[in-house]
């Protein structure tokens, strides 16, 4: 009897604790850093291409725009993702900033969380630094702990998405520059002899031939 006791508080004060966690965090904070080989405009471009956003944010299935145009301040989407269960679930975008080439903001919501996430591009020579801050909350005291606790996890999960943004732009830049046409190499130069001969005036020559006579 006092071993069940033993067991029933410390697994009250557990979770008391998880409850307490969720009712005083503020929210998980991350960040992350990549330098890709490609200059700004062109990591620009395919960070904003929706095509090749399907390639390095795992799960997204559909991009639906919201508003009457896209790619500017107060622009909204819905993104249908499907998990690796195949469970499907829908995130809402704003976008709160967008100073092409070199920052952009947005705020993201579906029913578990709300977070927002801002990104800075610096110009590095030829190479570009993306830098992403991103700050997100549960909706609810127990997802707000939930995420606590997960938080490595998730920090995880993004780094792997900005290394893969970091090859498909490194990657589709080598592709386009291999693809550009070769310049047309100049014609090769007559040989020394060749061009000394040409130089001499032919009245040099003939004063020559007589004076061998």
């Amino acid at each position: 009897m006092k071993t069940l006791l033993i067991v029933l508080g410390v697994l009250f004060l557990a979770a008391l604790l998880f409850v307490l966690i969720g009712i005083v965090s503020p929210g998980q904070q991350s960040e992350n850093r990549v330098e890709i080989n490609a200059p700004l405009d062109f990591t620009w471009d395919i960070y904003h291409d929706q095509d090749m956003l399907k390639k390095w944010v795992p799960g997204l299935d559909e991009i639906k725009l919201k508003t009457r145009k896209g790619s500017v301040v107060g622009a909204e989407y819905e993104l249908s993702i499907i998990d690796q269960a195949g469970t499907k679930s829908t995130m809402h975008e704003k976008i709160t900033t967008f100073d092409k080439p070199n920052r952009f903001g947005m705020d993201y919501s579906n029913s578990m969380l709300t977070g927002n996430t801002e990104v800075l591009f610096e110009a590095q020579g030829d190479s570009t630094i993306v830098i992403a801050k991103n700050n997100y909350k549960g909706t609810n005291i127990f997802l707000r702990s939930m995420f606590h606790f997960f938080a490595g996890k998730i920090t995880e999960q993004t780094t792997n998405q900005y290394a893969d943004l970091k090859t498909l732009v490194e990657t589709t830049y080598s592709e386009k520059q291999a693809a550009k046409p070769k310049m047309p190499q100049p014609p090769l130069l007559e040989s020394a002899e060749s061009d000394t001969t040409k130089a001499i005036p032919d009245e040099q020559v003939k004063v020559a031939d007589e004076s061998e006579n």
